[in-house]
């Protein structure tokens, strides 16, 4: 295991983040990119506006994570941002829907942002992608992800897993992961 403020600097410095802004851009980014979000047709303008509403909420909700958020508050968060922005955005979204997968990208991506940027505590759970699911032998999609139980008995396989590796929680086991992957550090 690295010296986890060494390995939370090294994840900033491979995506060129040192800001607030700069992390809500690419947690919303990198939360769309490989998904099929909206319905056909719909115009830069549209698609901007839902991305900025999206950012916003985001960015509205982790600021209640300056303490300490359970499993119960971060899914009640999760599903706030899904009622908000189906509320408002329905019309431009594939199937009238954000997906639960999405949705637990963007928040963890960003909370994970803060936590490196030393803004917030450390977070709940950790973003998950294909690289993560793949560690715990699953192979199904996130971005098809729509079940908020599923999500959970993700995170309690992630959480056994970093545990029996002597991780103190998932986050320095997914930040160490990444990185090993990504900026070619050694777990």
């Amino acid at each position: 295991m690295s010296n986890i403020n060494t390995t939370k600097q090294a994840f900033l410095k491979y995506l060129k983040v040192d800001n607030k802004y700069d992390a809500i851009l690419m947690s919303i980014k990198v939360s769309l990119q490989h998904n099929k979000t909206y319905v056909e047709n719909v115009s830069n303008k549209d698609r901007a506006m839902f991305r900025n509403a999206y950012a916003s909420e985001v960015m509205k909700v982790a600021k209640m994570y300056n303490r300490s958020v359970s499993d119960v508050e971060h899914i009640s968060n999760m599903r706030t941002i899904k009622s908000v922005i189906e509320s408002g955005y329905s019309d431009l979204l594939f199937g009238g829907e954000l997906k639960v997968g999405t949705i637990q990208k963007s928040l963890n991506l960003y909370l994970k942002y803060l936590w490196c940027l030393e803004e917030i505590t450390v977070p709940p759970h950790c973003p998950i992608d294909s690289l993560i699911l793949e560690q715990i032998k699953v192979y199904d999609s996130w971005t098809k992800l729509n079940s908020f139980k599923t999500y959970m008995e993700w995170v309690m396989k992630l959480r056994n897993l970093s545990k029996s590796l002597g991780y103190s929680s998932i986050q320095d086991w997914e930040c160490e992961v990444w990185n090993m992957k990504f900026c070619s550090l050694s777990l």
